[in-house]
């Protein structure tokens, strides 16, 4: 019971010094723990976040305000409203001078700079330029990206896979991503070809086959071919790891 204490009010510290903006939060504090033994793991003191080995040891002082755990052998700190990213020597990699930062996936980091949104390597080098005014973590070898009001999804050079024309868009998942167009939410796979019409209010990524959608004022699960299977409580109805 104490372990599990103890955990839970990690965690709360956890989403508490990671407080964003509604997008960033959420992005950082859903992200899916690395399978891989985690050598350090952070730990709070008088509301600063530090880090410790696996025998409770101080490796790095508690002195950042916000961090996430190690993956890949990097953190996202944040220090004076600004992020950046740690080694487990402790060791600045990352300048933190960015407003928004989240963790690595392929080997990118969704960060942002002067109000706009990029992608930068393990080596600080933008990959993807700051010229987005959002975007998602990439899923599936793409990532979707906003600019002037309208939405598409890039590969990991940056490239345009499919034309920036959708109100919103989410993350890739199980090969199909929900768009909006003209107010309307429906399904499309990577190359930008709609499998399931623009029809719902609401659309969600797939779990297991199955999506939820909405319809005027009814929640529902959808096959991936648009078929109906059961209608939806609420309360039950999972959020995308976006939290769109």
């Amino acid at each position: 019971m104490e372990y599990r204490y103890t955990h839970f009010v990690r965690q709360c510290l956890i989403l508490f010094a990671l407080a964003l903006t509604p997008g960033w939060a959420v992005a950082q504090t859903n992200i899916e723990k690395s399978t891989e033994p985690q050598s350090l793991s952070p730990f709070y003191d008088s509301m600063k976040v530090g880090y410790k080995n696996a025998k409770g040891e101080v490796v790095i002082p508690a002195i950042y305000s916000g961090g996430t755990e190690f993956s890949d052998g990097l953190a996202m700190v944040v220090a004076n409203e600004l992020r950046g990213f740690i080694n487990l020597k402790g060791e600045v990699v990352i300048p933190i001078v960015y407003e928004q930062a989240a963790p690595f996936s392929n080997d990118l980091a969704r960060v942002k700079k002067s109000g706009k949104v990029g992608f930068i390597n393990r080596k600080n080098e933008p990959v993807i330029p700051f010229q987005y005014s959002a975007a998602e973590d990439f899923s599936e070898g793409l990532a979707a990206v906003a600019k002037n009001g309208k939405w598409g999804f890039v590969n990991p050079k940056g490239q345009a896979i499919i034309p920036l024309t959708y109100q919103n868009a989410r993350s890739f998942s199980e090969g199909l991503a929900a768009v909006q167009r003209e107010g309307k939410w429906g399904y499309l796979n990577p190359k930008g070809k709609m499998i399931i019409a623009t029809r719902y209010s609401d659309a969600r990524q797939f779990r297991n086959g199955r999506a939820v959608v909405m319809v005027k004022d009814e929640t529902m699960r959808i096959d991936k071919q648009g078929n109906f299977i059961e209608k939806v409580v609420v309360a039950d109805a999972p959020k995308d790891k976006s939290g769109k």
